[in-house]
């Protein structure tokens, strides 16, 4: 009978033994070093700027077509400064083409040319766009200013009957939106929308559709 009894208890402690070992295993987790677990913090954990055609310097140039006399076809400057929080500081340059008109009656000849440029500062913020691109509402304020070159002449007899050559300089606002689309790690093709609001006397306020190709340094 003693010896019945010692075997019921060897075995049930052997069980409760086994029971507590399968639960702790079940329960503990490996040991990793400080390495390993960096590395899966990167993994859980990933930056917000990974993957992201984002820069702290920029700089582009591109052209465009704007929908009203005096704007046409152009080209532009752009350079600019991207914070890391998003906003944008910048300043572009734009040249109209304009266009011109020239027309013989008889022994009279008359021309027009008319085109523009600009300088404006701008401002903008930054809105990723499925890790691949950016979407940037801003706008620039600055000058524009149009030039009107006209002349009525006699060329048979070489002689200028009237000629024009006149500047006018007004206050613009540009509200636009940039989405821009990487190339390759540092250049990126953009396009543009924008809507130039031009002050004073006459009806010099367009629309504009651009492209460019911006770098970042």
């Amino acid at each position: 009978m003693k010896t019945i009894s010692l075997s019921i208890l060897f075995l049930t402690v052997a069980f409760s033994s086994l029971s507590a070992q399968i639960v702790g295993n079940a329960g503990v987790s490996m040991p990793i070093d400080s390495t390993q677990k960096a590395a899966v913090n990167q993994i859980e954990q990933p930056k917000e700027h990974d993957e992201i055609p984002y820069s702290s310097i920029n700089f582009g140039i591109g052209f465009g077509y704007g929908f009203k006399a005096g704007h046409d076809f152009g080209v532009n400057i752009r350079a600019g400064y991207s914070t890391g929080g998003r906003l944008y500081l910048g300043g572009v340059f734009n040249y109209h083409f304009g266009r011109s008109l020239s027309q013989n009656f008889d022994s009279l000849f008359v021309s027009l040319e008319t085109y523009g440029y600009s300088v404006a500062g701008e401002v903008g913020y930054d809105f990723v766009v499925e890790k691949k691109a950016l979407l940037r509402p801003s706008i620039a304020v600055g000058l524009i200013t149009f030039k009107e070159v006209g002349q009525i002449s006699e060329p048979k007899n070489q002689k200028e009957l009237y000629k024009k050559d006149e500047s006018t300089s007004h206050l613009l606002v540009s509200p636009g939106m940039l989405l821009q689309f990487p190339i390759t790690k540092d250049i990126f093709w953009g396009a543009e929308l924008r809507y130039n609001v031009v002050t004073g006397d006459g009806d010099f306020n367009a629309l504009g559709l651009l492209t460019n190709f911006l770098f970042r340094f």
